[in-house]
């Protein structure tokens, strides 16, 4: 679909799967583009001196949320679908990154380290407002999504020695491993499975 020296990474479907937002280096630093699915009619949505990565579309299509390195640490910031309104929805003082939308558009997910050095996953509602902290270990939590019903959370973690696969409830109660295998299992995806 992309045919350029630069790297293109992090795709991510639009809802109706018309669409391929990614992230790309093509322009010198990281900015996120998006494609129709043949790879036709490229645009660039962002365009900053900082690094902007990580985009993910909300459910109804409108905009996409993202991570970005703007005020020199990484925040999450929102967009409408075709680069306008860009704000940013989490403090800078700590690195926020990884966002996902909930099936239902009101909640996103992220990881961050807002506590001290250590990742964990946070839960907000989609205009940055009530961040609520989801997991507690000292190990790194990281990768959330949610599974298709949103009443499920997939994501990595390091808590038992070894980067594996992990379920939690949307509120971040009833944690438990999913994957065990001495291999690094990671960057969870859950499109379809509602019994989750």
């Amino acid at each position: 679909l992309t045919d350029s020296p630069a790297r293109d990474l992090d795709p991510a479907w639009s809802p109706d799967g018309t669409q391929l937002a990614f992230t790309s280096d093509r322009l010198g630093n990281w900015d996120i583009f998006v494609m129709n699915a043949d790879g036709t009619n490229l645009r660039q949505l962002t365009d900053h001196d900082a690094d902007d990565t990580e985009p993910v579309w909300s459910p109804d299509g409108t905009r996409i949320a993202f991570a970005s390195y703007r005020f020199k640490n990484w925040a999450i910031y929102v967009m409408d679908s075709d680069g306008s309104n860009v704000h940013v929805l989490t403090d800078v003082g700590r690195r926020h990154i990884e966002p996902a939308w909930s099936p239902d558009g009101l909640l996103i997910l992220l990881s961050s380290d807002r506590r001290g050095r250590n990742f964990e996953i946070y839960r907000m509602n989609t205009d940055g407002t009530d961040l609520q902290r989801l997991t507690r270990n000292a190990a790194w939590d990281g990768k959330p999504v949610w599974a298709a019903n949103g009443q499920r959370i997939i994501f990595e973690s390091w808590r038992d020695g070894n980067r594996e696969l992990y379920m939690m409830n949307a509120d971040g109660t009833e944690i438990r491993r999913l994957t065990f295998n001495p291999a690094s299992d990671r960057d969870p995806s859950v499109r379809c499975y509602t019994s989750l």
